[in-house]
């Protein structure tokens, strides 16, 4: 629970700190209304991203049993066509993926099989 204080200016202090100061100067707070650009959220609301790399399509997230660490469980990307299992980090480095797919020769064999009838990997 915190306390305010009177201050001299007429304002109120916290005793606790719990205002913090974001870096902007009175005179830029004045010029805007004091209102911050964007949309304004909880603090505790996280809006999750979508995966933006086309080769996700191809992808899934999985958990699976450690072979190092008994009872841990590790993040692995699978591939939907040949089911082959990569090391994957949430902060999302595509690389080994894409080169799974320049290799795949289920992935190889669908992009033949879409050129032979015209069609684009993004139609198929």
């Amino acid at each position: 629970m915190s306390e305010s204080l009177p201050t001299v200016d007429g304002g109120s202090e916290s005793q606790m700190g719990d205002e913090v100061d974001d870096g902007t100067s009175k005179a830029k707070k004045a010029k805007t209304g004091g209102k911050k650009a964007g949309v304004a959220l909880s603090p505790n609301c996280k809006i999750a991203r979508g995966k933006r790399a086309n080769c996700w399509k191809y992808f899934n997230i999985v958990n699976v049993p450690s072979e190092k660490e008994r009872g841990v469980m590790e993040t692995k990307a699978k591939c939907r066509l040949c089911h082959r299992s990569y090391a994957y980090q949430p902060v999302g480095a595509t690389t080994t993926l894409n080169r799974h797919l320049e290799n795949c020769t289920q992935y190889q064999n669908k992009l033949a099989k879409a050129k032979a009838q015209g069609l684009t990997i993004q139609e198929v």
